[in-house]
Order: structure tokens, then sequence, then C-alpha cells
């Protein structure tokens, strides 16, 4: 079981580099590439369900929008409606499975319905398309923290560090399972990395004081 430093583990992936932009051609499909637009303005403010009204009116011109399919799954996810995220992804895939982000969405629900095993199948199946998607490499590795597969776990965050060494989020990923296996010095050194490049993430800063919180408590 993972244990209570996992609380209030940041977004597994960069949130925007998973939503897409339409690139329509023909006057129909330009409108439709207007509606995806102003849905992820909306997106990016929070208002997710304003957002998914914009990607509905897509999808109301073209229902196999695969765009608006994974934006609209995306928001639903951030309002917690993951099964629902899942059912947009579903269709996306039925039309385009080999859509990177979308097979990275569907496992990012997944996982937070609690289903790492299932979550780490269509990550692999993501890797498989892009193996330097450093999104997908981090959101494995936490799926296999989840499941107490901590070293495993480190050798993706490793591998997404070695294309991007300033992603945040594998940096802060990767102290939180070296502070699962006791490794609460080499922990913290990786929270302070992530700190280094942005000392406000109130999620590292959480982590880096829970980790020296347990190394007190060593003594």
């Amino acid at each position: 079981m993972v244990t209570t430093l996992l609380i209030g583990l940041p977004l597994v992936q960069d949130a925007m580099s998973s939503v897409q932009q339409s690139n329509s051609t023909n006057v129909t499909n330009d409108e439709a590439k207007k509606f995806n637009d102003e849905g992820l303005a909306l997106l990016k403010l929070g208002k997710y369900n304003e957002a998914i009204s914009y990607y509905d009116k897509a999808l109301a011109i073209n229902p196999n929008d695969t765009t608006a399919l994974n934006n609209k799954g995306f928001s639903l996810a951030f309002l917690g409606k993951y099964n629902e995220a899942i059912s947009y992804y579903d269709k996306a895939l039925a039309i385009n499975p080999n859509d990177v982000d979308v097979l990275n969405n569907k496992g990012w629900s997944l996982a937070f319905l609690g289903k790492y095993n299932e979550a780490i199948i269509y990550y692999d199946k993501a890797l498989a398309i892009n193996p330097n998607d450093v999104d997908v490499l981090s959101n494995k590795g936490l799926s296999l923290a989840f499941l107490g597969k901590y070293n495993e776990a480190i050798s993706y965050y490793d591998k997404a560090l070695a294309i991007n060494p300033n992603y945040t989020i594998a940096l802060d990923n990767k102290g939180l399972s070296l502070a699962l296996l006791g490794k609460y010095n080499e922990a913290i050194s990786y929270y302070d990395k992530a700190l280094a490049i942005n000392p406000n993430d109130t999620d590292v800063l959480d982590h880096k004081q829970a980790a020296l919180d347990a190394l007190s408590r060593e003594k």
C-alpha cells in the first residue's frame, strides 16, 4: 500500500500537454475548431463544465472529432468523472487507436480509479508509439509506485529525466519513491532539484517537509 507520503501528489502529467488543438481546414471544421479553441481556453482557466459545453458544440458538428472527444474526456477527468472521461477516450481511440495523448489520458483516468495495472497497459501502448514521451514515462512510474514497485518506478522517472532533466513532476515523483524506500536524504536532493526550478511548488514543499520529518523521527 502506498503511504501517506503520496497524499497531495501533483498532477501526474503536464496537464495542458495532453489536450489537443484542432487542425481543421474546411469551413465546417473551422467552426468546430473555433469551439475546440474556446473550450481549451476555458479548460486552462479551470472552467471545466463550460469547456465541455464548447466541446459538445464541436461534437455536434463532427461526432468523430478526436480532438473534441479527447478534450471533453480531459475536462471530465478534472471534474472527477473518470469513468465518463474514459468513455470519451474510448470513442477517440476507436477512431485513432495510436493517439498517444488519448492513450496517456485514459491511463491517467484509470490510475485515478485505482486501476494501476490497467493504466500501465495504456501507458505501454503509448510508449510503444513514442518511447520518449516524458509525461507517459512519469505516469507509468507513478502507477508502478502505487503498486509498491518503487525501484521500477524510479527507473521510469530516470528515463523521463534523461530526456528532460528539468521535468519537475518526475523529480518530485522520484523523490516520493525514494522516500517510500526510506532513502530520505536522497529524496530530499530530488525535491531540492525540483524546487530550484519552481521554488513555490507547494506539493514539492510538502513532500520535502514530510521527508525531513521522517528523518527527524529516525534520530
